[in-house]
């Protein structure tokens, strides 16, 4: 349902409905775009998880790479794919160059690799668990509390009525 839609049944009910000096309405859109984009992130972010893991394991199991120096490999190959699809589809309105946005998505995810490996290591060597295993409880812990949130309000914020268009020409054309 549109929050417009939303909005004109809400406004049916005789009183306006505010909350925090906003319309019910523009909060209840924001939290459905907001729940819209999550969804997006994690499908996109399972096709990133589907590289990172294939290279992890290839690299691992078929060329016996130490796994540690397999997991950084997968998650560079995971971050491009992740990159190259939550600009084009989950922010496709977000400010800033395609540059500056994979400067910020590239620390974002290196941090984000720092907490999971980290975690990997410590789920491996200290608890016993699989490599694989430890791969996805980390993975996830760290996208869903860490990656979501700083790609939302930092790389991909998203353009606001009166804030200056800093993209150059050439980013629009490559957005096309």
């Amino acid at each position: 349902m549109a929050s417009r839609d939303l909005g004109i049944r809400l406004a049916a009910l005789g009183k306006p409905l505010v909350w925090n000096g906003q319309s019910i309405a523009s909060v209840l859109g924001r939290v459905v775009a907001t729940i819209r984009r999550f969804a997006k992130y994690v499908t996109v972010g399972a096709g990133s998880t589907v590289t990172d893991f294939a290279t992890l394991w290839i690299l691992t199991e078929c060329f016996t790479t130490w796994y540690l120096i397999s997991s950084v490999s997968g998650s560079v190959l995971g971050m491009l794919f992740g990159f190259c699809f939550n600009k084009r589809w989950t922010f496709p309105r977000s400010q800033g160059g395609m540059l500056q946005q994979f400067s910020k998505f590239g620390a974002v995810v290196i941090m984000g690799q720092i907490l999971a490996n980290a975690g990997v290591y410590c789920f491996v060597e200290y608890m016993g668990l699989h490599y694989m295993v430890a791969k996805a409880i980390s993975t996830t812990a760290v996208l869903l509390l860490w990656g979501f949130p700083a790609n939302l309000l930092w790389t991909f914020r998203p353009e606001r009525a009166g804030v200056a268009d800093t993209s150059t020409r050439a980013d629009k054309r490559s957005q096309r």
